[in-house]
């Protein structure tokens, strides 16, 4: 592996004028040099076209593509498909990357001959500045597949966001599932199972801004059951392609199932709460079997599971009175 590849960096733009300028400077002013950066202004109805066109006259690697609004999956999937780079990095548009982010990205990829880096990544509120101290270096942790997929699972590494990756272009085989408020969760879990060797690096290299108006931070709805349905998705996927870690898939979508439950009798009546219940119920059916009841848990997991075995819309909302899990 070359240490001059092109990296191509692919940035949805869609209403954030505040922050634009701030997110392009900060990929424009890596230490590794060689990126071609791809701005793809989804229609976006305020300013951004325009500075788009502007940073695309100061720096002759920034391309900018107009298209009409077919929301983040689609500007992603655009970007993929005018990308020139052997690598591929995506950047959300109101947030920031560290300016070593690729650099170290990088230099972790060649170490260990991965096909997919993982850096941290830390939040911040959106009128929040962010630290400009240069982290140490970290040792990257190598990963199979497998390993690599079992963390994705459980949410403690390899998680479904796009952003604070490196990845071959080889890797990227499967296009984002457009029309979907959340499509990394049905996205991301494809790309790791075609990678044969992972590495992460530890330190915060991403930062994430947190704004009031993300779908994380509005009134739970309907459209949040898109999660229970990537979480039925990956598990028919793990069981065919991955059955050793079929009970890990079936324990995460068992742990979707709840969460949804929680916040459907949170928030949700009527009819909406029937129709939450019942898409619930189908991928409750859907992960069980003898795999996911011989799943590790820790004693207090392994008793509440029992119990939503046996009741699971009452255990659901005890956990709710009790406020765990919310």
């Amino acid at each position: 592996m070359e240490n001059n590849e092109t990296i191509s960096v692919i940035v949805p733009v869609y209403k954030v004028e505040q922050y634009l300028d701030q997110c392009v400077e900060s990929i424009v002013g890596q230490t590794y040099r060689d990126l071609e950066i791809i701005l793809v202004d989804d229609g976006s109805p305020d300013g951004c076209p325009a500075l788009c066109d502007a940073w695309a006259a100061r720096d002759s690697r920034i391309r900018v593509i107009h298209q009409e609004n077919m929301g983040a999956a689609a500007a992603r999937n655009m970007g993929l498909k005018v990308a020139k780079g052997v690598l591929i990095a995506f950047v959300d548009s109101d947030d920031i990357a560290h300016p070593e982010m690729y650099e170290r990205l990088h230099k972790a990829m060649v170490e260990t001959q991965s096909e997919i880096v993982e850096c941290g990544f830390a939040a911040f509120e959106w009128d929040q500045e962010v630290s400009k101290d240069i982290p140490l270096p970290d040792q990257p942790e190598r990963f199979s597949t497998e390993e690599a997929l079992r963390l994705h699972m459980r949410n403690t590494a390899f998680r479904q966001l796009v952003w604070n990756k490196l990845y071959k272009r080889s890797c990227i085989t499967a296009l984002f599932t457009e029309g979907k408020t959340i499509d990394d969760e049905f996205w991301t879990y494809k790309i790791l199972a075609s990678a044969q060797r992972l590495a992460k690096i530890r330190t915060q290299l991403y930062y994430y801004r947190q704004q009031a108006d993300s779908i994380m931070h509005q009134p739970y709805s309907m459209k949040r059951l898109q999660a229970l349905e990537a979480a039925g998705d990956r598990l028919d996927y793990i069981r065919r392609h991955f059955p050793a870690l079929a009970g890990e898939a079936a324990a995460a979508a068992w742990g979707q199932c709840m969460y949804q439950q929680q916040m459907a009798l949170r928030f949700l009546k009527g009819e909406e709460l029937a129709q939450a219940t019942e898409k619930i119920r189908k991928v409750r059916e859907q992960a069980k079997g003898k795999d996911l009841d011989k799943v590790e848990r820790p004693f207090k997991q392994r008793v509440w599971y029992w119990l939503s075995k046996l009741a699971f819309v009452k255990t659901c909302g005890a956990r709710n009175r009790l406020r765990i899990g919310m």
